[in-house]
């Protein structure tokens, strides 16, 4: 039971090993949800603005998504930190992610 408690008890810590990553991932989430919070304070959006927060919310979850596999591919590795954040590799990783997300929901 206590390794368990002990994987449960570092997943909850391993957020906050890197405090920069996690502040601009919070932020970037935010950017995700932008046009559902504006929605829901009753702020009425034209279609242009729509857009141009679809864009921003395109890229930042290709960022998001890039990072999520560099974390993965750290802890298969065996490493224990987080990785550094490269906006570039990162949107690199995002789309390598989003290519064999379609080519995988394709197969079925």
């Amino acid at each position: 039971m206590t390794g368990l408690i002990e994987i449960f008890t570092d997943a909850i810590k391993y957020p906050f090993k890197d405090i920069k990553a996690l502040v601009i991932f919070g932020v970037l989430f935010i950017f995700l949800e932008l046009s559902n919070i504006l929605t829901s304070f009753g702020i009425q959006i034209n279609s242009t603005v729509l857009f141009i927060l679809g864009i921003i919310q395109f890229i930042a979850s290709l960022l998001i998504f890039g990072y999520f596999l560099s974390i993965l591919k750290g802890c298969i590795e065996g490493y224990d930190e987080f990785p550094e954040l490269d906006f570039k590799n990162n949107f690199i990783d995002g789309i390598k992610y989003l290519i064999t997300s379609i080519v995988y929901f394709i197969i079925p």
